[in-house]
């Protein structure tokens, strides 16, 4: 036997496997370089002006379903509707727009389109059958032109009346069902050292009472024709007069330190029994749920006195802002997909205190107050869209200036307050013949 041939042979299959070792190596090197190397999914900043402790849970359901499906959420929270609006747009002019932007749907989606800020969202809209399963009044505030622009996420009302029930039945009252009967009940409650209405120190906050109390002495239809039509007869008669009248009335029984809170602020004094009600939105209701509260039992829920059969809608929704990036807006449609996510639905509404932007849930998961939102609102002739939704920017500013001077000063009469309301409605007009 040649061994020298043999140990030759061995020795170039040795350098053989050694370097086939090293290909195969290489080619695992090659492999997971290759999977390393594939573009992690964008960052997804979600500018929004949620900050209270319901508002920050429900948003949690909509942030942990998107991750779980991969996407990155970069949260971005402002202090307040306003401040976000600015941030956004300062941004989007800059030319470093956030991918997602909460947004009301009310009068000025027009306004971020025709200056090219914003995506539609079709792509997501138009396959999902958005038109069938949310409400025409909805679908109509995120449409402009045919196509949609918002993800709405949550219905709220503006014009919820809320009560600590053992501090009503500890004083021998029940829910006012007028306002005429809350003035009756205020005296009675700060004899007992009880505010008989929690309210915040803000305009919009005085702004809501005001049109809750609007729907009670004009009655819906005409508050409706006021919005729809900006009827002005609406503000120049006596029914208008009478809620100014009632509304400095009620401003003499909400404690006397109101201006330094906030909503959320208010709605804790409610929870602690230090005030007996609250009119707020149904955002509220999400502080009531996380203090351990239970509707129908600890804390009780109505429309506003005179309201009964008309429910102010506030819509939720974001907006996604044009992006230059193509993998970026995949996961913007990702995350519009994931707000109107009917299980999303369900469970935001259950914890943010709202009613879900679909009719095709599941009732039986939410509770009395969300159920009986959308018993009211499943009628067309009980929705309306209040002043927040309606007004362009600078006749809302106007309206809030006016009535929070009214509320806090008192400083004018009715009659003036009336007049200078129907003269900032007219302003309005102008703004509707300009377009």
């Amino acid at each position: 036997m040649d061994t020298s041939r043999s140990n030759a042979t061995d020795d170039l299959h040795a350098v053989q496997r050694l370097l086939l070792g090293v290909l195969f190596a290489a080619a695992g090197w090659l492999h997971s370089g290759t999977a390393a190397a594939q573009p992690a999914p964008p960052s997804i900043e979600v500018v929004h002006f949620w900050e209270s402790g319901g508002e920050r849970a429900a948003l949690d359901v909509v942030q942990h379903t998107f991750e779980s499906q991969g996407g990155v959420w970069k949260d971005r929270m402002t202090k307040g509707n306003d401040a976000s609006r600015k941030i956004v747009l300062d941004r989007i002019v800059a030319g470093y727009p956030p991918a997602a932007m909460q947004w009301h749907a009310g009068s000025d989606l027009r306004d971020i389109v025709e200056m090219g800020a914003v995506h539609d969202i079709n792509d997501v809209a138009m396959p999902d059958g958005w038109a069938k399963t949310v409400p025409k009044l909805v679908m109509d505030r995120i449409t402009y032109q045919g196509k949609v622009y918002l993800a709405p996420i949550g219905i709220h009302a503006e014009n919820w009346f809320w009560s600590n029930s053992r501090v009503l039945a500890d004083a021998g009252l029940k829910v006012p069902s007028s306002w005429a009967e809350f003035l009756k009940m205020a005296p009675v409650l700060e004899k007992r050292g009880i505010v008989p209405l929690a309210i915040g120190g803000g305009d919009w906050e005085a702004e809501i009472l005001f049109n809750a109390i609007l729907v009670s002495t004009v009655g819906k239809d005409a508050f409706r024709r006021l919005l729809d039509t900006n009827d002005l007869s609406v503000l120049r008669s006596p029914q208008a007069v009478e809620a100014f009248r009632i509304l400095g009335q009620v401003s003499r029984h909400v404690g006397t330190s109101y201006r330094k809170h906030s909503w959320s602020d208010a709605t804790a004094e409610v929870i602690a029994g230090r005030a007996a009600t609250q009119l707020m939105g149904d955002w509220a209701k999400g502080e009531f749920l996380k203090a351990g509260m239970t509707p129908g039992k600890q804390f009780d829920c109505h429309l506003a006195p005179g309201n009964a059969d008309l429910y102010q809608l506030v819509i939720d929704a974001f907006a996604f802002p044009v992006v230059n990036n193509p993998a970026k807006h995949v996961w913007q449609s990702k995350l519009a997909r994931t707000m109107v996510d009917p299980s999303v639905q369900v469970r935001f509404s259950q914890l943010k205190g709202s009613i879900p932007v679909r009719n095709d849930v599941d009732v039986s998961k939410l509770d009395k107050c969300a159920r009986l939102g959308m018993q009211v609102v499943g009628k067309p002739e009980n929705q309306a869209l209040p002043p927040s939704m309606r007004l362009q920017f600078n006749v809302r500013a106007a309206m809030l200036a006016l009535v929070g001077q009214f509320f806090h000063e008192g400083n004018i009469s009715p009659e003036q307050a009336a007049e200078r309301l129907a003269q900032v409605f007219s302003q309005r007009n102008a703004n509707m013949a300009a377009r």
